[in-house]
Order: structure tokens, then sequence, then C-alpha cells
């Protein structure tokens, strides 16, 4: 038994090239059987101190007879069938939160619908017929707030995206040989068409009333979001080492933003700047630590959330305040009462149109999609493309172009008598009708 590369490279050039560290096993009269490291233990294997880690944890599983080929932590005995149930915890256990990915925190509700169509179904008996009645399923209206609704193509494809996620990294782990998503290398179950693009911008009186009608720390984050279109996350994520005012920029650091990719975005405004001063000290005046977070509340507690005083912000902004006898909020909840949400859904308008107006400015101002790309931090331009919305004066400016000066004269027409012409000849007269 011993780790080992199948690649050409020796010594310390080949502890460090980027092929997969794999191990042998042997049991008792049989022969020696290869497994990739990084495949059974489901993490990463760069360094040949990790695989020689991964490697003793199976000689353990090997002499303690716990070992199975398909990856380490199954333990599905011989003859039973795994269940997507049973898949579900594997794939969260060794891959969402193995792998330490973001959705981890809200995996165990975005499967529930999976769960209740197949979680007791062995994976090897779900069949692409199947998939696509559960699909169906999913289309129908159903009960939300006391009134039906369909639900949105989007919500459909998210949850038949998951499945057919999960059931790929089940194949790829060996629990069955195929996926009911494909056949022969090519896709059989199709998805929804979405139509979810949205095209919200903020002019600049609807900015102002947003800034007036805000409390002072959202009214600070509402300039940061508008002037350097970072994420919500990745924005209360910043600390002040971050920032440096010398050179006038923005530190996101990698474990912090959705890409997990560092970037810098510029301190571009003259009130930017001024809100980062005034996150940099405490309530009496004095410099915070450099590891503390930039942005806090009132006790120089960190701010987690913010979306209470965003939807008040909202609501007071377009004149509606609570009246006596008609709150906005439920007091014991403190949700929006049912009249408040539908009037803040009347509205509609999303803290991440923040960063879709920063987008949509740099665009009109001429900087190159690029360099938009990069400031937002999408890994492709494409992405930005859907960030990138035009007002309804900027296209009426832009279609101007066709303007030439021409008129319409419904009464005379300058071009009659003259004979219409076909491709460059003159167009044959219309045959006379036959009176018999």
């Amino acid at each position: 038994m011993g780790i080992y590369k199948r690649c050409k490279h020796r010594g310390r050039e080949r502890d460090r090239c980027d092929h997969p560290w794999y191990g042998t096993y042997k049991f008792p009269g049989r022969r020696r059987a290869r497994v990739a490291l990084e495949k059974w233990a489901s993490t990463e294997v760069k360094t040949k101190g990790q695989a020689q880690e991964v490697f003793e944890n199976l000689k353990a599983a090997v002499r303690s007879g716990t070992f199975d080929p398909r990856g380490r932590g199954v333990t599905v005995s011989e003859g039973r069938p795994m269940t997507l149930a049973h898949l579900a915890k594997i794939y969260e256990d060794r891959y969402i939160v193995g792998k330490g990915l973001k959705t981890a925190s809200d995996f165990k509700w975005r499967v529930k619908p999976l769960l209740k169509r197949f979680g007791n179904t062995p994976i090897a008996n779900i069949r692409t017929g199947d998939v696509e009645d559960w699909q169906a399923e999913l289309r129908k209206p159903r009960l939300v707030h006391q009134v039906m609704r369909k639900p949105s193509a989007a919500t459909v494809n998210r949850a038949v995206e998951d499945l057919r996620r999960m059931l790929n990294w089940a194949v790829s782990r060996e629990y069955m040989s195929s996926s009911p998503f494909t056949r022969g290398g090519v896709s059989v179950i199709k998805f929804d068409r979405e139509d979810n693009r949205r095209n919200r911008r903020i002019s600049p009186d609807e900015e102002d009333g947003l800034i007036a009608a805000a409390p002072p720390h959202l009214r600070a984050l509402i300039i940061l979001a508008l002037d350097t279109g970072v994420r919500r996350g990745e924005m209360l994520a910043v600390r002040i080492k971050d920032v440096d005012l010398n050179r006038n920029e923005i530190t996101l650091r990698g474990h912090t933003t959705k890409s997990g990719k560092t970037r810098t975005v510029p301190i571009s405004t003259q009130r930017l700047r001024a809100v980062i001063d005034w996150f940099g000290v405490d309530a009496s005046g004095r410099v915070r630590p450099s590891n503390a977070p930039l942005i806090t509340n009132r006790a120089g507690e960190a701010i987690e959330r913010f979306r209470t005083a965003w939807e008040g912000t909202v609501l007071r902004a377009y004149g509606h305040v609570p009246k006596k006898g008609s709150p906005l909020r439920y007091p014991k909840t403190n949700n929006l009462t049912r009249e408040a949400r539908k009037l803040f859904a009347s509205i509609n308008l999303h803290w991440h149109d923040l960063r879709h107006e920063y987008a949509c400015r740099l665009a009109e101002r001429g900087v190159p999609i690029t360099k938009i790309q990069y400031l937002l931090g999408h890994a492709s331009v494409v992405t930005t493309e859907r960030y990138i919305h035009h007002t309804l004066a900027e296209l009426s400016k832009a279609a101007a172009v066709l303007e030439s000066g021409g008129v319409f004269d419904p009464i005379s027409n300058p071009k009659v008598g003259r004979p219409a012409t076909v491709s460059g000849r003159t167009a044959k007269e219309p045959d006379a009708p036959n009176v018999h």
C-alpha cells in the first residue's frame, strides 16, 4: 500500500504538479486496487502531506472493515439500495460542507421539494419520466399567503437543478451508473425558459428621496452600494484594514466574495470617502482598530442584516408613513402588514438594484464593459451585460440617429406616376381580371 501519482514528474516536481494523488489498498486474498484519494475523501488533496493523511484514513478503514471504494463516509450496507434522502445527507456532509460552499446555510430548505417527491426512492430507480412528471407538479399553482400563485420558471428550474447536481455527483462517485438527466451524453430534461431579467433604474430624484428618508447608518450603506457596486455580503464583511485611503481603494478578500477571488474597488467619489471616514471612528471620535469591521451600528457592533431598515426607508421615501390605527408592522413579529407588503411590492425596489444602477451609470459614461466586469467581480462578461440597463431617454437618444428630415403627407405622393421596381427591374402591372 502506498501513495503515488500517474504522471512523468519525479521528486519535487511530482509533489508540486497538479496531477491527482492515488493510493493502493489490498484485502487479504485479493489483488491490489487503486483509488483516487481526493475523490474518495471528497476534499482537496494538493500536497503530499494531505495525501498521506487521507491515505492513513484509508488504511484504517481497510483494517477495520469499514472501507467502501465509493467514498469515505458511505455506510449503505450491501444489497440495500441508496435512497435520495441518504444521498442528500452524504452530499451535504462530503461536498457542500466538506468543500465549504456558500450554499451550506440554505441547503436543507432547498432540498425539501426533492425529498418530498423522491426521498424514499432509490436513486437508481429515478427515471427521466419521473423527473418530467415532477417538473409538471412544480409548475402547478399553489397557495401562498392565502392567494393561489403559479411558481415562476426560475423557481421550478432551481429545484430541478439541485436534483441534477446531486445525481451527477452520485454518478461521479459511482453510486449510480448514469443520470436520468442525460442519455448518450445529451441532455434530455428541458428547463423552462426564464424571463426574469430586471430593468429597474434609480433616478437621481429617487436616490435623493432614499437618502433623505434613511437613518444615518443605512444612508451610508446606500452611498456605499451606489458608488462601489459591491454585494451586500461583501460590503458587510469589509474590515478597516481593507480600506487604503492613500491609494483610494477597498480590498474585498476572497473568502468574502461570491467568486472566491480577491478584488479591489476604487474610492471614486467624495461622498464615499466621507462615508468611510465616518465609519472609521467610534461614537466618541476615537479611531477604531484596524481589525474591526468597517460597518457597525451605534454600539460599535457589526451589522449582519438591515432588511427592516431598508423596507421602512423605501416606504417613507414614497410617502408611506405609519398612521394611527394602521401601523406598517405587526407588533409581535415586526413583519410588514399585508397592506404594507403590497405597497412595498408595488414600489418594486430591491437592494440589489443599487448594484445594477452602479453598472448602468458606468456604462452610460463610456466605461468599457470589461472594466465594469472586473469592478463587479463577474467571471463572465455575459453576466455583466445582464446588469446594464439603459433609461428610455438614453435609448431615445440612440435611436434619434435614424432622423433624416423626411416627412409624411397622406394626400400627395411625390413619386406617383413612377413605376415601382423590384430588384432593379420594373414591376409588372397586375393582370386584369377575366370578365365572362
